[in-house]
């Protein structure tokens, strides 16, 4: 029997962050063993009143169900799908008129509203099994995100943003069967921040379900194919930060070291690669603090591009302290570039201080930007510590991650059909 894998997520291409780049990489690596189908939101329907689904076909290896949405009004970039009734019935039919003859997977990829639809999806597949060539559907649920550093972004009392995100992930891992993580540092956070008080049998059963399966990268980062922005990038002397523009991510501390390494040598140019709600007081800031001249905004780039960007640079930052993996580290490592990361969790657990990149546990902008130029001084270093980065990131590699989650099934559920 086919597998067919059923993705529901909070967000999706046109919307750019982490998760999006994440349900790619997963799709991807899993395209020629599993079919894909994900549920998402329609970004481009305004229309409140339309009740209608539509079938997209991204790429040549994803199905994505476009659900109806409305702008979510905390934050105009993301949308909240419609999940009545009606819209559910509409998923699930689609999904059995095309793929009654396949073993089905939900797998979550959030805990708000598409978590809902899916719950929803689950009790009418109940309702409807006896219809279907198989009678059971499991439940499998990757935490991609720490949303407790997210509670800026609404406008409650953190206190009670926090008391409700416990509640909610919660609930998504007690009504999982399976729950995916990148590290043992996201395991430990999950049953210290939200089952610490329970009892120990449901501590030893959260535990058991827990499994340590890190995310892949697209294929694309190991390929070396030149483009023409090649013969610009190689001929500059540039850091550069690459993901989302948002307070989570400490950018503004990133001026501040690069101002100072400015200060010290200014031969370098600064590129931040990337787009997000931070933009333009960045670009306020980089301009009062007189670096518009070297500080470079490049907007959103493809993955295509980026690592041409990875490839080229003198060493690339990460100051973020609210990762569950650090996919941008590991993208930039695949490309052989340098890499510089906060001393915390989870970049001491990729980087290993000194042989794959580097760690730098300071606070002081002055004293970051001496350590930058200091590592930057010695070419031979840098030279092995690119080859052990790139080594270090084929364990990132699709087909790795392709093969540990086929077996992850069969040990899970005795699944002997799975394709090898």
């Amino acid at each position: 029997m086919k597998e067919l894998l059923i993705h529901f997520s909070d967000c999706f291409y046109p919307r750019i962050n982490g998760v999006t780049s994440a349900i790619n990489s997963v799709v991807y690596s899993l395209k020629e063993n599993f079919t894909n189908i994900l549920i998402a939101p329609d970004y481009n329907n305004s229309n409140k009143n339309n009740n209608k689904i539509s079938i997209e076909n991204y790429k040549d290896y994803l199905t994505i169900i476009r659900v109806p949405s409305y702008v979510f009004f905390f934050n105009k970039e993301d949308r909240f799908m419609n999940f009545s009734d009606n819209i559910v019935k509409d998923i699930f039919s689609f999904i059995y008129n095309n793929f009654k003859s396949y073993s089905w997977f939900i797998f979550n990829h959030n805990i708000f509203n598409s978590f809902i639809i899916s719950i929803k999806f689950y009790k009418y597949f109940l309702k409807n099994r006896k219809d279907i060539d198989f009678k059971e559907l499991k439940k499998i649920f990757y935490f991609h995100t720490f949303w407790e550093y997210y509670v800026h972004y609404v406008p409650l009392p953190k206190y009670f943003s926090n008391f409700i995100l416990t509640i909610l992930n919660k609930k998504v891992i007690n009504e999982s069967d399976i729950v995916l993580v990148a590290n043992n540092y996201v395991k430990d956070y999950i049953l210290s921040n939200y089952f610490k008080a329970d009892k120990i049998n449901l501590r030893e059963e959260i535990k058991e379900k827990i499994k340590i399966l890190p995310l892949p990268l697209n294929g694309i980062f190991w390929e070396d194919t030149e483009l023409e922005i090649d013969n610009i990038l190689k001929n500059k002397r540039y850091i550069m930060y690459a993901g989302r523009l948002a307070k989570e991510k400490n950018l503004f501390f990133l001026i501040d070291i690069f101002k100072e390494i400015n200060l010290l040598d200014n031969s370098f140019e600064f590129y931040i690669c990337g787009d997000g709600p931070e933009k333009n007081n960045l670009i306020d800031y980089v301009i009062k603090n007189n670096l518009q001249n070297k500080v470079i905004f490049t907007g959103y780039l493809s993955q295509e591009l980026i690592r041409r960007y990875y490839k080229f640079s003198q060493a690339v930052l990460f100051l973020s302290k609210t990762e569950t993996l650090g996919l941008v580290l590991l993208e930039a490592m695949a490309q052989k570039a340098l890499v510089i990361a906060l001393n915390v969790s989870p970049f001491n657990i990729i980087i290993q201080s000194g042989y794959n990149g580097f760690l730098i546990d300071n606070d002081n902008p002055k004293l970051f930007a001496l350590q930058v130029l200091q590592i930057l001084k010695d070419n031979q270093l840098i030279n092995k510590i690119k080859e052990n980065s790139f080594n270090f990131s084929l364990n990132y590699h699709p087909n790795n991650f392709k093969q540990n989650f086929i077996n992850l099934l069969k040990n899970n559920y005795s699944k002997e059909n799975i394709d090898n």
